[in-house]
């Protein structure tokens, strides 16, 4: 893979910045929240994620080997799938079960589009990629900001 152009570098810092600015919401519902545990997972599953994106920048780029993994297996799918939906529909109710749902779906798509990006041979379809690698990662943490608030208010 040849280093990334600027626009595809740009779009992936954004989505770093994004991630550190929904960081730091999480953190100041966590903060009212004391210590709700589905929320700590929340926040380190963001944070993952902004590390996956480093990487996976930094991979393309050239700058680390790297071997992504699986969407089971990269440290937000591992927090993501050590918490029992059930408990979700039960503590905070079905909406939020079912934000914690779509989270993983989206989660599992963005995996995918990724896969995606790294067999992809033509430019134009690279950067296309990109562009929806972003909007996936977009909506995963906007999916977990707003399953925040809503453990917020129960």
């Amino acid at each position: 893979m040849s280093s990334l152009d600027r626009d595809a570098l740009y779009r992936l810092d954004i989505l770093v910045r994004y991630c550190e600015d929904t960081l730091s919401k999480l953190n100041s519902i966590k903060e009212q929240l004391n210590s709700d545990s589905l929320l700590n997972k929340l926040v380190e599953g963001i944070r993952m994620h902004e590390l996956y994106i480093l990487n996976f920048k930094k991979f393309l780029n050239g700058e680390i080997d790297w071997i992504p993994p699986k969407y089971t297996q990269c440290n937000f799918g591992k927090i993501y799938y050590s918490i029992d939906k059930s408990y979700i529909s039960k503590t905070y109710g079905e909406a939020a079960a079912s934000m914690f749902e779509r989270i993983g779906n989206i989660h599992m798509s963005f995996h995918e589009t990724a896969e995606e990006c790294l067999k992809c041979k033509n430019n134009q379809e690279f950067k296309m990629l990109i562009v929806e690698l972003a909007s996936k990662s977009s909506m995963l943490v906007d999916m977990a900001l707003r399953l925040s608030a809503t453990l917020s208010r129960n």
